[in-house]
């Protein structure tokens, strides 16, 4: 396809052809075809016509025998070769158009589409995926030489989870591990083939150099098999492997084909009846997870009778092999979501897994569609053995590791730290804790992680001294049925301004996120010419625990310098809006000076962290950070974010109860200047304002320096406030 934009080539002109490609010859992209054309064709043609199921059983498996890639013929295979054959036009006329788009990029060459002469367009359109279109590059190695099979638990399975592991211990960062922790108890599985046991030890007996495996897994109500005191003897004296849920009996299998003999999982070697132990080895997760040969995850089982190993089409995830005009060699790859299996699995939306994840070196995860593969220097799928290309991006919280050096952050195009701890934060907020008062702990790996690459640096309850304005400017989120949905939702209310509740014991102060039940984002972390409009004074978290600063938090206070701007909170039905001075709602400004250029919207946007009555009397705004174009003023608005808070009570003592950002020059004159007064003269004081930018070399407006109206308005005055 060199130079032109697209391709059209023939596929299959008949029906028969069409058929007889996926029955005697079993190629797959066929057989990926007829798949996708009978699930969009049997919703409209095959519901109640029982007949045709019954008569399909004409087909077997034996017509499918002669697979290359070991596929079995599953009965819905069967309806719809058959249906196609009864109800399909003869003559179909069916073809592939290859389109480029551009040069040869990791090996990313363009899109295959399908259409059909004998069928509608917009059908075929709805009906099969377009497809990616690859070379050797995007592989390492031809695709073929690691074909899948039709069960997760095969020994081409194995010999993919071999391989990555042997490649990863020829790394670096790998063969000059020493491990020198061990959890305080594993489980030995020894004696798993002899005698089908596993026995619970102390890590004291053993070798520090000892290597153990994890297992990351949702509970989902209650485990069969838990460390109490009524169980502690039996499993010190040897477990049947029999008794031990599927997830558990699975991850022993894949520790054994790694060779490793000790496992440990958090329900057999932390005592479940006693708080002290529990709180002792929840301090400890960040060693157990960072010392973990690798850590098993089981992402689809909703709990540990789902097990880790899953039957599934492989041809569906089996890159196609199709020789194609003026390019050679190339793979077709349906272009349906890849990572879906793994962004939206149960464990996913599970809170403790975000610190499994971005802990743990390794992470071997078990999918319904297939295996995936996450360490330093490799991330991988059985579809890509050799590395994703980077059409797929990583998608989970544990690949932000590999940019949390401070030296990695001064790298071009590469994420800077604070940047990387604001979405590990986004990831934690938005999952899913079975008891919320685990929120500080269940975290506590990820920030001493951070503390470690942060030396001087000052953790402030989910918020870094160093990155304190911009670290405030959190944006609460609105998550369904927050925080115990089973399938770990993320679809907002219908009504955006209701969040999650304030929790019932103090957690930490209010503006941490940390401090509310909630989903957070940051609007952005980089606005054009960004101007602080506060000083710092202050800031501290008082602990529980004081040699414990990610524990349980006592107190926190910030202490700073800025403009307060007193405000009424307004709502009518689902709209809420902040009225300054009388100046409220979305306004349209037309340029007097260029009536015929576009107008500009002057807005202010709200958001509260919680869903509570507000007195509307005692709201202040507080500007934190003005953002401003560099280009000229008549093309851009300056936009300025800050927080919404309410008084306490106490003397110049302030609460965080929202966010807010004021868009267009409009609002943001309103929060730099106030009436001295009621007004006579005009019935719309804000427009005499008329604030015009000093003549000064440069660029001005990141300044904000104007002239304005001083005989109706005067500038708002610093003032030292403490927020809690």
């Amino acid at each position: 396809m060199t130079g032109r934009e697209s391709d059209e080539i023939p596929h299959h002109l008949t029906k028969e052809s069409l058929v007889d490609s996926v029955l005697h010859r079993s190629c797959h992209l066929c057989r990926f075809i007829i798949f996708h054309l009978k699930t969009h064709w049997a919703i409209e043609h095959l519901e109640g016509k029982d007949d045709l199921k019954e008569e399909s059983t004409s087909l077997t498996e034996s017509d499918f025998a002669d697979s290359d890639f070991d596929h079995k013929a599953f009965p819905s295979d069967r309806v719809v070769i058959l249906s196609y054959m009864l109800d399909m036009p003869e003559n179909l006329n069916f073809h592939i158009k290859m389109s480029k788009s551009g040069d040869w990029f990791d090996g990313v060459f363009g899109l295959v589409e399908f259409d059909c002469d004998a069928l509608n367009h917009d059908y075929i359109k709805a009906a099969i995926p377009r497809f990616w279109i690859f070379n050797d590059k995007a592989f390492g190695v031809p695709p073929m030489t690691s074909r899948l099979n039709d069960n997760t638990a095969s020994e081409i399975c194995q010999n993919t989870v071999k391989m990555w592991l042997e490649q990863c211990d020829g790394h670096d960062v790998y063969g000059a591990r020493t491990h020198s922790f061990l959890p305080t108890r594993l489980l030995d599985l020894s004696n798993v083939e002899t005698e089908s046991k596993v026995r619970l030890v102390l890590s004291s007996e053993l070798d520090q150099t000892t290597r153990y495996v994890t297992l990351s897994h949702c509970w989902g109500g209650e485990v069969p098999i838990r460390l109490t005191d009524a169980t502690k003897d039996e499993l010190e004296g040897g477990y049947k492997l029999q008794n031990m849920p599927p997830t558990f009996r699975d991850a022993i299998m894949v520790a054994r084909w790694a060779g490793v003999r000790y496992i440990w999982i958090d329900s057999c070697c932390i005592k479940q009846d006693s708080p002290s132990d529990w709180v002792k080895e929840a301090k400890m997760m960040r060693n157990v997870y960072q010392n973990t040969y690798f850590n098993i995850s089981a992402d689809h089982s909703e709990n540990s009778q789902g097990g880790l190993f899953r039957d599934r089409l492989a041809y569906k995830y089996t890159p196609c092999p199709f020789e194609a005009p003026n390019a050679g060699q190339v793979y077709f790859l349906p272009q349906f979501d890849l990572m879906h299996p793994l962004t939206q699995a149960p464990l996913a939306s599970r809170a403790w897994v975000t610190q499994e994840r971005f802990l743990s070196p390794r992470i071997l995860h078990f999918t319904t569609d297939q295996l995936f593969w996450e360490s330093v220097d490799l991330y991988a799928c059985e579809t890509f053995p050799q590395g994703m290309p980077p059409v797929y991006d990583n998608p989970t919280s544990w690949h932000y590791r590999t940019h949390m050096s401070t030296d990695r952050a001064q790298e071009p195009g590469k994420p800077g730290i604070y940047e990387v701890w604001g979405r590990v934060c986004e990831d934690y907020s938005r999952s899913r804790l079975t008891y919320t008062s685990d929120k500080l702990i269940a975290f506590a790996g990820i920030a001493g992680e951070f503390q470690s690459s942060l030396p001087h640096d000052k953790y402030l309850a989910g918020l870094w001294k160093g990155d304190l304005v911009v670290g405030l400017l959190w944006k609460a989120m609105a998550l369904d049925g927050w925080p115990t949905q089973p399938n770990g939702s993320r679809e907002t209310f219908a009504d955006p301004y209701i969040t999650a509740a304030k929790p019932d014991k103090y957690r930490a102060p209010s503006w941490s996120w940390l401090s509310k039940d909630m989903g957070i984002f940051w609007q952005t972390r980089a606005r054009y010419t960004p101007r602080v409009m506060v000083d710092i004074l202050d800031a501290d978290v008082s602990y529980v625990n004081e040699e414990d600063r990610v524990g349980n938090i006592q107190s926190g206070h910030i202490k700073l310098r800025g403009r307060l701007r007193d405000a009424q909170w307004s709502k009518e039905g689902h709209i809420e809006s902040i009225i300054i001075d009388g100046k409220s709602g979305d306004q349209l400004i037309v340029s007097p000076e260029n009536p015929n250029a576009p107008p500009k919207v002057d807005s202010f946007h709200i958001q509260r962290d919680i869903g509570m009555e507000l007195d509307v009397r005692n709201i202040v705004c507080l500007p934190m950070r003005l953002s401003v174009s560099p280009k000229a003023v008549s093309q851009d608005n300056p936009i300025i974010e800050g927080l919404i808070l309410q008084p306490t009570g106490a003397q110049d003592t302030f609460e965080r109860i929202g966010y807010f950002e004021a868009n267009g020059e409009g609002y943001c004159q309103a929060l730099l200047y106030e009436l001295r007064g009621p007004t006579k003269d005009h019935d719309r004081p804000w427009d005499t304002l008329n604030l015009q930018p000093l003549p000064e070399d440069g660029d001005t407006r990141g300044e904000m320096k104007y002239t304005f109206n001083d005989k109706d308005f005067k500038e708002v005055e610093m003032v030292v406030i403490t927020i809690i």
